[in-house]
């Protein structure tokens, strides 16, 4: 995956998690994914990509807050009302 990798259909993995989540949902267990689909800022590949737009492309702010997944994922765990939550510079 790049940058900003095209929309696809979901994956079998993602099919499987999905029911995993499905199942347990009576136990107590919680099961979540994050989906991102995209280049997370302040990281080491944020800053390799960035410093060489010539090899990447310029991003410009076709970037995800690395702020806002860690919110995402504290959602997921808080509230348990989805199996998924999907960071994604296409929207």
């Amino acid at each position: 995956m790049g940058c900003a990798a095209p929309a696809r259909r979901p994956s079998r993995k993602n099919a499987r998690h999905l029911t995993l989540s499905a199942a347990l949902a009576d136990t107590g267990v919680y099961a979540g994914s994050l989906v991102i689909g995209g280049l997370i800022e302040r990281g080491d590949i944020h800053k390799l990509v960035t410093a060489n737009p010539e090899q990447f492309g310029n991003v410009g702010d076709r970037t995800l807050n690395p702020d806002d997944i860690a919110d995402g994922a504290w959602e997921l765990v808080a509230r348990r009302d989805r199996a998924e939550d999907t960071f994604s510079v296409l929207g």
